[in-house]
C-alpha cells in the first residue's frame, strides 16, 4: 500500500535557480533536473522530488516551481501553484497511473478563474484513497488530479471538470462558452447492501 511517496517515470524539467540555490543567480537562471517522485501530505499541495545533474536530490517542490525542459516559455506568463492545483492532498495514500486510452492526449484545460482554455498534454493521474474525502461522493468526494504538461511549459494538477480531452478516435471538442452540464456522481455504490 503506497504511503506518502509515489514513484514517477522520469520527466525532464527546469527548476528556477533562485528557488533552490543560495548563490547569486547566474546568467543561466534555470537548473536542469529530473522529476522522480511525488509526496502526498494531507493539507498541502502535491510536492515533487527532483534529481539535479550534479547529483543533488531536492524534495518537496510544488507544481508551480518547475517547467518542462522542452517547452519553457516564461514569456507566456506563469501561473502560481494555487491556480495549477485545485485542492490540497486529502490523504497520504496516493497512487500514480497513466490511463492508456488518453496517454499523451491533447487537452484543453481551465486554469484558476481564467475561463479561456490553455492547451496541454496528459501525462498521468494521481488518485487518493483511504479517507472519507477521497472515497466520498458529491461535491467534496473523490479527489483525483490529472498531471498535465501545458504548452506554456508549466505543469498542472487538475480535476475532470477542468479538462476537455482531445482523443480524436473517441471525442469531439465542445464549445467552452457553452460546456455540457454533467451531474456530479453523488451515489456510493455497493452490491452487498445498498
Amino acid at each position: 500500500m503506497p504511503e506518502l511517496n509515489v514513484n514517477l517515470p522520469p520527466i525532464e524539467v527546469l527548476v528556477p535557480w533562485a528557488r533552490v540555490r543560495q548563490e547569486p543567480i547566474p546568467e543561466k537562471s534555470f537548473l536542469p533536473a529530473t522529476l522522480i517522485s511525488a509526496c502526498s501530505i494531507p493539507g498541502q499541495p502535491l510536492l515533487f522530488q527532483v534529481l539535479f545533474e550534479d547529483g543533488a536530490l531536492y524534495e518537496r517542490l510544488p507544481v508551480g516551481d518547475f517547467w518542462d525542459s522542452c517547452r519553457l516559455n516564461i514569456c507566456a506568463g506563469s501561473w502560481f501553484t494555487e491556480s495549477l492545483q485545485v485542492w490540497d492532498c486529502p490523504s497520504v495514500h496516493c497512487v500514480y497511473t497513466v490511463y492508456e486510452t488518453v496517454q499523451d492526449a491533447p487537452v484543453n484545460v481551465v486554469i484558476g478563474r481564467w475561463r479561456e482554455p490553455e492547451i496541454g498534454t496528459y501525462v498521468g493521474t494521481f488518485d487518493w484513497y483511504g479517507d472519507p474525502v477521497s472515497e466520498g461522493v458529491g461535491t467534496w468526494g473523490h479527489k483525483a488530479a490529472h498531471f498535465i504538461r501545458l504548452d506554456s511549459g508549466q505543469f498542472a494538477l487538475l480535476p475532470n471538470d477542468r479538462i476537455c480531452w482531445g482523443v480524436k478516435a473517441y471525442t469531439e471538442p465542445f464549445d467552452w462558452k457553452n460546456p455540457p452540464k454533467y451531474r456530479r456522481n453523488d451515489k456510493k455504490f455497493s452490491v452487498e447492501g445498498g
